[in-house]
Formats: C-alpha cells, structure tokens, sequence
C-alpha cells in the first residue's frame, strides 16, 4: 500500500472518475428556449397554452440534470477532482448501450489454491466484445479503450490463485470494478481497488500487475508518475504494434557501458534500488505474472521500478554521453549514434543479444531512460 506521506495524486482518488459535464450551461440554455418558444416566435394562444409546459419541463430539467450536479460538486473534498479534459464542450459523454453486470463469482477447488484464474472463469478472451470502469457511488461507466482491454483480460487470466493472493482488507473506498461484456450478451462485474491494486473475486483478493495498475492511472486521467509514464509507452507500443519501426538493425552495436544510467546497468540499478526500500517516495504492490511472484512499485528520487524495467524520470540521471531527460534527439544522435530500433516515441539500443536500453521522447526531446532485463 501507499506509504505516508501521499503523493499529490493519491487524493485525487477520492475524486469522481468523470473530468466532464454532460449538460453544460449553453446546453441547458438551448434546452430552456426551445422550451419556453415551442418552436415558433411569437405569443399566439396555443403559445400561451404550451408556456405552463414549457416552464415545467425547464423546471424538470433542472432538477434532474443540474442539481445532481451542483450536488456532486459540494460533496467533493478539496483537489478532489481530476483535471478538465481540453476538449470542445459540445462533445458529451458518449452513452454506453450495454447490460448490467452480474457479479463475478467463482467455486475455488478446496483445500489450497493452485492454478490460474483463466481456467475457471465463465468467459473466453476471445469472446470479449466491451470493458468499463465503474464507480458505483457516481453511478457512472468509463469505456476502457479497445486497444487496452487485453490488458485487464490477459491479466486476469493469469493470476495465480495461490501467489498472487493479497491477504490485505479493502481500502474501504466506494466499490469501483471492470466490467466485462461478452459476445453472447452477457456482462460480468470485477471489482476492482485502485489504491491496493487488486481484484476482489469470491471473498478472495488477488493483486493486479503493473501493467493495469499504470493504465488505470492514465485512463482515469491521475496526476501520477504511473499514469505519465503509461501514456507514454503506449503511444510507443501503438507504434511499434503498427511496424512503425521496423525490424531491429543489427549490422552495428555499442559499446555497454555508454547504454548505462549513473554508471550502472540493470542489474546494479536493480540491487541498489532494493537496498534503498526504506527510503522510497511511495511503493505499492502487483501480481509479476512474468516472475510469478508479488514485486513492489517503487518511486525514489525520480525513478521508477517496475516489472523487469527501471525508468528514470528525472535530469538528474545520464548516460555516460551526457544523455539524459532534456537531451534533443538532435544531440542524441550527435552524442550516440542512432538506435538499432526505432520508432517516433521510442528509440531502443542493443546490450549483447537484446534491446535493453530505450529513449522515450515527447516533443522531441528525452522524457524517460528506461533500463529493461529480458528473461
């Protein structure tokens, strides 16, 4: 869980998973006139007819739309609420025409637990046509985007009933879940903490991995290292996925110790970081489906450890070249040499057999070194 003191995210948590209004005051003030003019421009007595009507259906709107609202609003503790989506405001929420969930419940053999989830859940992946979040106190879906499901799927697919098992309770915050729509019309419910990391199914708690954990924390829009951090590496996924980049080009290799950060490669990064535990910002636990064990999130001083990868997020932290967040890909270039694999967002260097040290980019410029261990 969490350590004190809270990152300046953790709060935002606590905030309603929707940033935008569906009816706006220039919406409602269309709605209004429509219904105070019935359509025409003058006062005749079938005008004067439809003015009661008129008047009780603006009334109707407002007490249905506008005070929930204005009512969500004062129930929000202070910095509770995400920040506003930059979008036109006369793109609504978009309406989800799907079923109701019905809760997820599973028969767990006796005796101890062994196995993965996927085999005893009620659905294939394959069958997965939708996913939502919902946050059962607002009483509202977010779409989970369709290029993300196989994220929350493949996840719960592989969570080991016996080692990814979270004898922790529930943070106690308002039930929020994944839920899941199938092919043949039916819709399962997964609830889902954030601020543990885990899925409650059958009065058992199982830990999610990294992976949705970080795609939470982007989808709902948390100002979070997690969250900033996903977004980009799934643009470079994106990209990746779309042969953007090509084939890896072997005809060059560098030298390993220019692909390091301070000096240190993965492994060394990765044991003096462990040794550091007691002095992480924060820390938070998953399910490592790829080492079939519980790891630990941490965030120290500017860097992130993850699954297999340890990304730097601060200038503090370069390459023996002088690369580091900041450097231009102009300089980089000027400095390395270019990547045996690259793509807009992401350029990968080759260590020995495997790409094992990668540049982020945003705007043109090195926003994260990441140093990665391929098993």
């Amino acid at each position: 869980m969490l350590k004190e003191p809270n990152p300046h995210w953790y709060t935002r948590l606590k905030g309603s998973p929707h940033a935008r209004k569906t009816f706006t005051p220039d919406k409602i003030r269309q709605i209004e006139l429509l219904a105070a003019s019935g359509g025409k421009k003058t006062m005749s007595r079938k005008s004067l007819i439809i003015w009661p009507a008129a008047a009780l259906l603006s009334a109707a709107v407002f007490f249905i739309f506008i005070s929930p609202l204005l009512e969500q609003q004062g129930n929000q503790p202070p910095g509770g609420n995400r920040p506003a989506v930059n979008q036109p405001e006369d793109i609504e929420t978009p309406v989800i025409d799907q079923p109701a969930g019905s809760l997820l419940e599973i028969e767990f053999p006796e005796g101890e637990p062994e196995g993965t989830l996927g085999v005893l859940l009620p659905f294939k992946s394959e069958d997965v046509t939708g996913l939502e979040w919902i946050h059962s106190a607002e009483s509202v879906a977010t779409p989970i985007p369709e290029e993300r499901i196989y994220t929350v799927i493949n996840n719960l697919y592989w969570v080991d009933l016996n080692k990814a098992m979270a004898k922790i309770e529930s943070s106690g915050k308002p039930q929020t879940m994944f839920r899941i729509h199938t092919a043949e019309g039916k819709s399962w419910d997964v609830p889902y903490d954030i601020e543990t990391n885990t899925y409650a199914i059958s009065g058992q708690r199982f830990y999610a991995n990294d992976a949705v954990l970080m795609m939470m924390h982007n989808v709902l829009g948390l100002e979070s290292p997690l969250a900033a951090w996903d977004k980009v590496k799934e643009k470079a996924r994106l990209e990746q996925e779309s042969n953007e980049g090509g084939s890896v080009d072997e005809s060059f290799q560098y030298d390993s110790d220019r692909l390091t950060v301070g000096g240190k490669d993965y492994d060394r990064w990765s044991e003096d970081l462990a040794e550091s535990a007691d002095t992480t910002d924060w820390t938070i636990s998953y399910y490592d489906d790829l080492l079939a064990e519980v790891q630990q999130i941490r965030f120290v001083s500017g860097i992130l450890t993850l699954s297999l990868e340890v990304v730097f997020t601060s200038e503090t932290y370069r390459t023996p070249d002088g690369i580091g967040v900041g450097t231009t890909r102009e300089e980089v270039t000027e400095l390395l040499g270019p990547a045996n694999l690259a793509t807009e967002t992401r350029w990968s260097y080759k260590v020995g057999d495997f790409l094992k040290f990668h540049l982020y980019f945003v705007e043109d410029k090195v926003a994260y070194l990441s140093l990665t261990q391929p098993l």
